[in-house]
């Protein structure tokens, strides 16, 4: 599953850089700004592949719980992920292409196994199997 998790989140890193990318160099917003803007296409694109395919077998758990409450955890992720990205920007001067995105590549890349174990327990667990 985790391997799963992190193919669906290679995807999503590339939508989260992709439009990162293009708010802030077309159209002049703050790094750490664009990279929420990124995010918020990011987390819906990573649901819903890993609902279809890396959790499939617990796909029974509602589609209302495990949206919201994926979405709670990827902002955990995203808290770390920016306060990484803040760091290398503030400490290393990251402020300029393609240093920010290496940044919130890094901060993508630490948040990961906080997203998967609050998906794999939280948000896709599944329904307790009856005796």
């Amino acid at each position: 599953q985790f391997i799963r998790f992190c193919m669906v989140g290679g995807s999503g890193v590339v939508v989260d850089l992709g439009i990162t990318a293009l708010a802030t160099e077309v159209f002049g917003v703050p790094p750490l700004f664009s990279g929420a803007i990124g995010f918020c296409f990011a987390v819906v694109n990573n649901y819903l592949l890993n609902r279809i395919w890396t959790f499939k077998k617990q796909a029974d758990t509602s589609q209302a719980f495990s949206f919201s409450s994926f979405v709670l955890i990827a902002l955990g992720g995203l808290a770390i992920s920016e306060a990484i990205m803040h760091v290398c920007m503030v400490q290393f001067g990251w402020e300029k292409a393609p240093w920010y995105l290496v940044a919130r590549f890094a901060g993508i890349v630490v948040a990961t196994l906080w997203n998967f174990t609050g998906s794999k327990y939280i948000a896709f667990r599944g329904k307790k199997q009856e005796s």
